[in-house]
């Protein structure tokens, strides 16, 4: 959310970090991440011969992961970063994963039968919250903490990771048969997830909320002649920050109304068909 979080859809968070392909977590870790992963899969330091050396580097990748991966059923949970999550966190952290996941299959059946959850240590989060998440069509979420924030990792988990995974997780069933490639794509994307989030988890968040005059926002937006000049007026707009997630929760309740069905329900409903059913 978040976004701002963005790979092809997130929850806001500070910076835009674009993640399209699944490739680019590795680029995507932090900058000490070799020694994160070192102390998670507790490698000892006997390998003394440059050849030890080699053969135990060669194991980082797969026995570290393997050590910071914690499973419940339909849920692939990696803890990576700079911060030591502890046994207890890494196992609350888990726990909702599965349930939250469970729980969403429900509403949405589509969803993929394994999700990895991958839990990074970082700064990149909503400022409000501590924490940022990332949806990785077809089947990877980065959910991000900041363990430095006030509230640290145990309180930051058991209030926003579920209604995180509820938005991600719409995001990642959506993704499979409309990715957004339009601004409006992404406005509708944000704004179904967003809605999502709010009627099935009970989430309540101020990109959640808007403004009495937001259908003045959409006039301004339509009236423009590109998806770039529209890029610009939502980056200079006084609302910028969370514009594309109002608008689109906005016109989603609308179309939500219009047609009686839940975000659930029109997971699965082009852009075009949306913004048909509101005007």
């Amino acid at each position: 959310m978040g976004t701002n979080h963005q790979s092809s859809s997130s929850r806001p968070a500070t910076t835009d970090r674009p993640l399209h392909h699944r490739q680019q977590l590795v680029a995507y870790l932090e900058p000490n991440h070799v020694g994160a992963l070192l102390r998670c899969a507790r490698i000892g330091a006997r390998t003394v011969t440059p050849l030890s050396r080699l053969a135990a580097s060669t194991l980082i990748v797969g026995v570290a992961f393997a050590a910071c991966r914690d499973a419940t059923m339909g849920v692939r949970t990696q803890f990576v970063g700079a911060y030591a999550f502890t046994p207890p966190e890494r196992r609350l952290i888990a726990r909702i994963a599965g349930d939250t996941t469970r729980e969403v299959r429900q509403h949405l059946p589509a969803l993929p039968a394994q999700i990895t959850l991958r839990v990074q240590s970082g700064k990149d989060v909503i400022p409000e919250t501590g924490e940022s998440g990332t949806a990785m069509p077809p089947d990877w979420i980065v959910f991000i903490v900041d363990p430095e924030h006030p509230d640290g990792v145990t309180k930051i988990a058991e209030k926003h990771l579920r209604a995180a995974l509820f938005h991600e997780l719409h995001h990642l069933v959506r993704a499979t048969t409309l990715p957004p490639h339009t601004l409006m794509d992404r406005i509708v994307f944000e704004g179904m997830a967003t809605a999502f989030e709010r009627d099935f988890a009970g989430a309540n968040y101020p990109w959640g909320h808007y403004p009495g005059d937001v259908s003045k926002w959409i006039d301004d937006l339509n009236a423009l002649p590109s998806d770039d000049s529209r890029e610009e007026w939502v980056s200079s707009h006084p609302e910028s920050r969370w514009l594309k997630y109002k608008v689109g929760t906005y016109l989603v309740d609308q179309a939500m109304k219009r047609v009686s069905r839940s975000s659930a329900e029109l997971v699965s409903a082009p852009t075009h068909d949306i913004l048909s059913i509101t005007k």
